[in-house]
């Protein structure tokens, strides 16, 4: 039998899952320690957010909806996706209720990219494992881009037609392969993301993770070659 509780927090989401909540723009916000501080002087209350709920913060922007939220911060972080849905809307919700949130509520658009871009030595950064890519910089047709993987074989070995050089900087269009090794009772989840933090594939096969990456690669490369 489903408790009360429970029924409540399934009706909570129902009525959040939808939405398109935008932040106000207007408050004022400083970047302290990876997270943030957001307040104004007809809100509620200064707010302290954490690197993780500073993206989500950065994230509302009236067209990324209240689920697809959760599904991207519990895909990029490995966490089991119930308690992230729970702990967004009720982000959302007490963001609401201080008066964080602007009025407009868009339907029928287009998503954007629900992250925006993550610094690699940030908190929420060294927790995905951008600090431990092995980095290159593959050219193309009209221009370039990063490539980085846990596993330097991934990005080391191309054939002789793709120039690739190492990075002098990081910054622009950049895709990772993050291999975690696990036990073959408990393998974990293999992630190809790309600068935003955007999930591109999710696996619990190695080999099937690093062939997505080597595809994402190659797209970009062809795309390039196709204009």
């Amino acid at each position: 039998m489903t408790s009360t509780s429970s029924r409540d927090a399934a009706d909570f989401w129902s009525h959040l899952a939808a939405r398109r909540p935008r932040a106000r723009r207007d408050l004022c916000r400083a970047d302290v320690d990876g997270g943030s501080v957001v307040g104004g002087q007809d809100v509620g209350r200064v707010a302290a957010f954490d690197p993780v709920m500073t993206v989500l913060w950065d994230s509302l922007d009236g067209v990324t909806t209240v689920n697809d939220l959760a599904v991207d911060v519990a895909s990029s972080l490995g966490l089991p996706i119930d308690p992230v849905r729970e702990q967004v809307a009720w982000f959302v919700a007490s963001l609401e209720q201080d008066g964080m949130l602007a009025d407009v509520d868009q339907a029928d658009v287009v998503s954007a990219d629900p992250f925006p871009p993550i610094p690699a030595d940030s908190c929420l950064g060294r927790r995905l494992g951008l600090g431990r890519m092995t980095m290159v910089r593959i050219e193309r047709a009209d221009g370039s881009f990063l490539a980085g993987s846990t596993e330097p074989e991934a990005v080391l070995s191309w054939p002789d037609h793709i120039v690739v050089d190492n990075p002098d900087d990081w910054g622009g269009e950049t895709y990772y392969l993050r291999l975690t090794r696990g036990s073959v009772r408990a393998p974990r989840a293999q992630q190809v993301f790309d600068s935003t933090g955007q999930l591109i594939y999710v696996s619990r096969d190695v080999d099937a993770a690093m062939a997505a990456f080597h595809r994402t690669l190659a797209g970009r490369i062809d795309a390039a070659e196709r204009v």
